[in-house]
C-alpha cells in the first residue's frame, strides 16, 4: 500500500526523470518532435503567438467532451476570456505547501489501507488507482477530505466518467449522464469561481477531468512499469525517503540521483 501511495504522488515526476535519462536515439528524438508539434499545434499550421487559433483547433477536437460532460474550459472553448479565467482558477489550488503534500500522502495511505482490509484476498489495480486518484484530486481542487467521500460516490463518478468518455468517441448524439451529475451535486463541491457557492456538475467536471483523466493513466502505467522489475534491488531504497524528503533539498537530490541511476540500469525498461 505504501508503494501505490508513493506512485500517486510521484508518477509524473518519475516518468519525467526516466524519460529524460533514456538514450537520445534518432527514433526517440523524432517521436519527441512529433509530440511537440501536437502540443504547440504547429502540425496544423498554428503559430505560437496566435492563441485564438490554437484554442479553436483544440475546441474542435474536444467538442465531443462538451456534449458528453457539458464542460466549458480552455480545452473545449475557443473563447480567450474563458481560457484565461480557467487558467487562473485552476492554478490557484495547485500552489500547495510541502505539508499539504504530506497530508495528501497520509490520506492516500489511509484510503489504500482501508481498501486492503475490505478486500484482503483481491485488489483490482485499475479501479483502485482510479478511485485513489479521484479522491486526491477532489482534495486538492475542492479542499475536501479525500477520505470523507463515500465509496459508492467515488465508484459512480469514476464509472460514469469512463463510460461517457468512451461512448463520446463513437456516439455523436451523446448526452450528459444524470447519474454523474446527481452524484457530483450530492458532494456539495465549492465553486472554483464564486466563493461560497456550490459548483454545478459541469463546473466541477471542467476542473476534475483535465486532472483525473491524465493522472490515473500515468499512475497506472508508472505502477506497472516500476513494480514489474523484481530483479531491481534499488526500488525499495528509492521510495524509502518518500514523502519525508519533500521540501528538503539534500534528500530530494538524493532521491533524484536514485531515480536517474535506476532509469539507466543495463537491464533496460
Amino acid at each position: 500500500m505504501f508503494v501505490v501511495a508513493f506512485v500517486v504522488l510521484f508518477a509524473i515526476f518519475s516518468l519525467s526523470i526516466s524519460w529524460r535519462a533514456q538514450p537520445k536515439h534518432t527514433v526517440t528524438l523524432q517521436l519527441i518532435d512529433q509530440t511537440r508539434d501536437i502540443i504547440n499545434f504547429s502540425y496544423a499550421g498554428a503559430s505560437r503567438e496566435n492563441l485564438e487559433h490554437r484554442l479553436i483547433l483544440r475546441a474542435q477536437e474536444n467538442s465531443r467532451l462538451l456534449r458528453a460532460f457539458g464542460i466549458q474550459n480552455s480545452f473545449t472553448m475557443a473563447d480567450v476570456p474563458i481560457y484565461r479565467e480557467f487558467g487562473r482558477a485552476s492554478t490557484k489550488p495547485l500552489n500547495v505547501t510541502n505539508e499539504t503534500w504530506r497530508y495528501l500522502y497520509q490520506k492516500a495511505q489511509h484510503v489504500l489501507g482501508h481498501d486492503a482490509q475490505r478486500n484482503a484476498s483481491r485488489l483490482l489495480l485499475a479501479p483502485l488507482v482510479r478511485h485513489l486518484c479521484l479522491r486526491i484530486i477532489l482534495g486538492v481542487l475542492f479542499s475536501i477530505d479525500p477520505v470523507s467521500v463515500p465509496k459508492q460516490d467515488v465508484s459512480a463518478i469514476t464509472e460514469e466518467i469512463n463510460r461517457q468518455w468512451i461512448q463520446s468517441k463513437c456516439d455523436a448524439n451523446i448526452s450528459k449522464s444524470s447519474r454523474l451529475c446527481s452524484t457530483l451535486m450530492s458532494l456539495g463541491l465549492k465553486s472554483p469561481y464564486r466563493e461560497g457557492d456550490t459548483a454545478s456538475p459541469e463546473e466541477a467536471l471542467a476542473f476534475i477531468l483535465p486532472a483525473y483523466e491524465t493522472l490515473w493513466r500515468v499512475v497506472l502505467l508508472t505502477f506497472v512499469s516500476a513494480y514489474h522489475r523484481p530483479s531491481d534491488p534499488k526500488i525499495i531504497e528509492m521510495v524509502k525517503p518518500i514523502p519525508a524528503c519533500l521540501g528538503l533539498r539534500g534528500l530530494e537530490d538524493e532521491a533524484l540521483k536514485l531515480a536517474k541511476g535506476r532509469s539507466r540500469s543495463p537491464t533496460g525498461p
